[in-house]
Order: C-alpha cells, then structure tokens, then sequence
C-alpha cells in the first residue's frame, strides 16, 4: 500500500477487496490476533490518503474499539494511527456517529473517552 501513496484513488478501488478482510480479523474475538498489526496498517492508509472517509470504512471504528476493550488492548500504539486519521479527516462525522456496543447507543467521542479512561485507570 505505500507504494501507491503517491496516487491516492488508487486506495477507494483497493477498499472494497481490502475491507471485508479487515472487517473479519477486528471482528472475531483475538482469533486473527498475530494479523491485527496488518489490518490496522490496511486501515491506517484506507483513512490516511484519500480525501474521505466511506460509510463502510467508518464501521470499522467501534470495530477497533471492540477489539481494545476485549481482545487487544496491548495493540493500542498500532490503534492510534487509524483513529486518529478518522477523527482529523472527517471531525464533523466523527462527533455524530454513533454505535451499538454492548447493547446500548454509544456516540464514537465516548468511545474514544472509554478507551483513554482504560489506559489510564486499568491494569493489564
């Protein structure tokens, strides 16, 4: 993927064979850990080069979350990047999104404010 960094459409053609891979190692519980690294590459240039964000990218953001809170919170220095590219690309979405975690309605700044709640209180 960097070697086509230079030519950011490329990267809205490569999505949709890129996503569903992504979507299934941040989906199961820790079961395609040792490809986590990968996918948050994948997910840290899909957010990074093109000049926005698609709807299908955005559900990958609470997946990230999910996968913190559950199954990789030791990875949070390869999840920064990918949140960080969502949230300054596209703030105003990002402070109205919204996602179902754990049953209830969460917006994704709580997100973001549970996973720095964690870092800072938790021992892991």
């Amino acid at each position: 993927l960097k070697g086509i960094c230079e030519r950011p459409e490329l990267y809205k053609t490569l999505e949709p064979a890129l996503l569903p891979i992504t979507k299934q190692i941040l989906g199961k519980d820790g079961d395609f850990i040792e490809y986590l690294e990968y996918a948050l590459d994948i997910v840290t240039f899909l957010t990074y080069f093109p000049d926005d964000i698609s709807n299908e990218l955005w559900e990958v953001f609470p997946m990230i979350y999910i996968a913190f809170d559950h199954w990789a919170f030791d990875y949070l220095n390869l999840m920064v990047p990918p949140l960080e590219n969502f949230i300054g690309k596209a703030p105003q979405v990002f402070i109205t999104k919204q996602t179902i975690v754990e049953g209830k309605t969460v917006s994704y700044v709580d997100l973001i404010f549970n996973m720095v709640q964690k870092t800072t209180v938790e021992e892991r």
